[in-house]
C-alpha cells in the first residue's frame, strides 16, 4: 500500500520569556541561528511526505521590532527559516496573535514566508489577495484551510476595516467588535468605544450565558458573515481537493478539557466534510476523535515550541508536553489509513 504522511504540529510561539535568551542565538555579524532549537524536531520529521504547523507570531526583518513584552509577539526572520529548514513545508497564520503589529505586521510576515518559501494560509496581503491553498503530495491534492476565533483586538486595538476584513480567516467577529455596518449603530458610536459600543460590551456581550464568568479574549462573538465565508471556503476546497485540513485557531486557555466553543466550533467542521481538524490554542493536550479511515479531530495539540505556561507553576507540568499527530493517506482510494501521534517536550 504506497502511503502518503502528514503530520500537524502544534503552535511556534516566539513569546517573551523566549525572546529574553535571544542573545544566546546571535552571532558577531547580528544575524540570529535558532536552528538548535529545533535540531530533534528535524529527526522526527524526515519522516514525513508533508509538515503543517501554526506559526503563532508575526515575523519581520526588523530587529527592532522583535518581543519585548509578554504577550504582543514578534520573531526574527532567522526564526522561520529555522523552521523551514527542520522540515516545515506549511504554517497557518491565523491566530490570536497575527495582529500583534498590526496591519504592516501581518504584512510583512506574509513577505517573510514568501521570500523563504514556505507556505501559508489564514491572513492575506488584502482581501482581493486571498487564494485557497491545495498542495499536490504524490498526486494527491490537500487542500488546506486556517481560521482563529479572535485577534486579541481587545487589547491591541487593531480592529479589521470593512475592506480588510478578508485579510484575516476568523470564525467570528474580532473580540469586542461592533458592526458598524448598521446605519443607526455607526450614528450613536462613530467608533469602536462610542456609548453603544461600550453599551454592547457591558452587557449583551458580558452577559450572554454563553460569556458569563470570562475574560474578553474568552468570551463568544457572533457574525453569519464569518461562518458563511467559512462554509464557503470549506466547499471551495472539497470541490479542488481529495483531502481538507483545517486548522482551527480555538479555545480556552489552559483549560483540563475542550471548551463548549472547542466542540461546537470542530464539530460543525467535522459536519462539513473536512478529513481533518486540528484544533489549538489551549497551551495543553486535549483529546481526540478518531473512527477507523474516517475523519479525525484533535481539540488541543499543545505549544510545539513555546515557554508559554512551562517557566512558571500551576501549569507547567501541562504546558510542558505536546504532540505531533500523523496522518496516513492512501495514495489510491485517498481514504485515512491510521493514525499515530509522537510525544513533544
Amino acid at each position: 500500500m504506497n502511503l502518503i504522511k502528514i503530520t500537524h504540529l502544534g503552535d511556534i510561539m516566539f513569546d517573551y520569556d523566549f525572546s529574553k535568551i535571544k542573545e544566546k542565538y546571535c552571532n558577531q555579524k547580528n544575524v540570529y541561528d535558532f536552528s538548535e532549537c529545533f535540531e530533534n524536531l528535524k529527526k522526527l520529521l524526515n519522516h514525513s511526505d508533508y509538515v503543517i504547523a501554526n506559526l503563532e507570531t508575526p515575523v519581520t526583518e526588523n530587529k527592532d521590532a522583535i518581543t519585548k513584552e509578554q504577550y504582543s509577539f514578534s520573531a526574527p526572520y532567522e526564526f522561520v527559516e529555522a523552521i523551514k529548514n527542520c522540515g516545515i513545508n506549511c504554517v497557518s497564520t491565523a491566530n490570536n496573535h497575527c495582529l500583534d503589529r498590526g496591519i504592516n505586521g501581518l504584512k510583512d510576515t506574509i513577505n517573510c514566508l514568501d521570500k523563504i518559501g514556505l507556505e501559508h494560509t489564514g491572513t492575506y496581503l488584502s482581501s482581493k489577495n486571498k487564494q485557497l491553498l491545495i498542495e499536490d503530495i504524490k498526486g494527491v491534492k490537500i487542500g488546506i484551510l486556517a481560521y482563529t476565533y479572535g485577534t486579541n483586538a481587545f487589547d491591541n486595538k487593531v480592529y479589521l476595516k470593512r475592506k480588510q476584513r478578508r485579510m484575516v480567516d476568523l470564525l467570528q467577529n474580532q473580540e469586542e467588535y461592533i458592526s458598524k455596518a448598521n446605519p443607526f449603530y455607526w450614528f450613536l458610536t462613530h467608533r469602536q468605544n462610542g456609548f453603544v459600543a461600550r453599551l454592547y460590551k457591558k452587557f449583551y456581550y458580558k452577559f450572554h450565558p454563553e460569556n458569563i464568568g470570562k475574560m474578553s479574549h474568552e468570551k463568544v462573538n457572533f457574525s453569519r458573515f464569518r461562518k458563511k465565508t467559512l462554509k464557503k471556503d470549506i466547499k471551495a476546497l472539497k470541490r479542488k481537493s481529495d483531502i481538507v485540513v483545517a486548522f482551527i485557531h480555538v479555545g480556552e486557555q489552559l483549560r483540563s478539557q475542550p471548551s463548549t466553543y472547542t466542540l461546537k466550533t470542530t464539530n460543525f467542521i467535522k459536519q462539513m466534510g473536512v478529513d481533518v481538524v486540528i484544533a489549538n490554542h489551549e497551551h495543553v493536550v486535549h483529546g481526540s476523535c478518531y473512527e477507523k479511515n474516517q475523519q479525525v479531530t484533535t481539540y488541543s495539540i499543545g505549544n510545539c515550541f513555546s515557554s508559554m505556561g512551562v517557566l512558571y507553576g500551576p501549569f507547567d507540568l501541562w504546558a510542558e508536553y505536546s504532540v505531533a499527530v500523523h496522518t496516513y493517506f492512501d495514495v489510491e482510494n485517498k481514504k485515512i489509513q491510521k493514525v499515530s501521534f509522537s510525544v513533544l517536550k
